[in-house]
């Protein structure tokens, strides 16, 4: 079932929150809810996103578990995990004042390009918008190891409902 909570509308059977539905989203709150969710728990995934300025997200798996395993070597990080990652990435920058997040917005495309293996105990992703252009908002994610080093890029883009009307009421 899901509640209304503020501007957060909450999962309260531990999913992740149904939508945002404010003519200005409240980027902490929207990180609250996102780090308490049963999937970012279950995954071992932090979110941070940017309060003020510009709107932008990092993602933060602070220790890669056996789970999380098994890319082109036993030690690197899957795919499927990266893609994850980079999707819920790209899909967080548009959570920002004056950019509403509504009913059916969503991560439309994604390119991946793996630089290299992502290795060791942890990684980090950046977000940024790149460009607006009308509904759709292009964004880039670039993947770290726990040393820091670009293993991957990604482009993305979402797609934002232009009803705003039905979405806010």
């Amino acid at each position: 079932m899901i509640q209304n909570v503020g501007h957060v509308l909450e999962d309260s059977g531990g999913g992740l929150p149904g939508a945002i539905l404010a003519s200005e989203s409240d980027p902490r709150r929207v990180e609250a809810a996102l780090n308490e969710s049963a999937p970012f728990r279950h995954f071992g995934v932090r979110a941070r996103l940017n309060p003020g300025g510009a709107p932008t997200a990092t993602l933060e798996l602070p220790r890669i578990l056996p789970h999380h395993r098994g890319g082109t070597t036993i030690t690197s990080v899957n795919g499927g995990v990266i893609a994850m990652i980079c999707d819920i990435a790209v899909g967080l920058t548009i959570v920002g004042p004056g950019l509403p997040v509504l009913t059916g917005s969503g991560v439309g495309r994604l390119n991946i390009r793996m630089r290299r293996p992502v290795e060791g105990d942890s990684l980090h992703a950046r977000a940024f918008i790149e460009r607006i252009r009308r509904n759709l908002i292009y964004s880039r994610v670039e993947v770290y190891d726990a040393e820091d080093r670009l293993c991957v890029d990604a482009t993305g883009t979402v797609y934002r409902s232009r009803d705003t009307a039905a979405a806010m009421g």
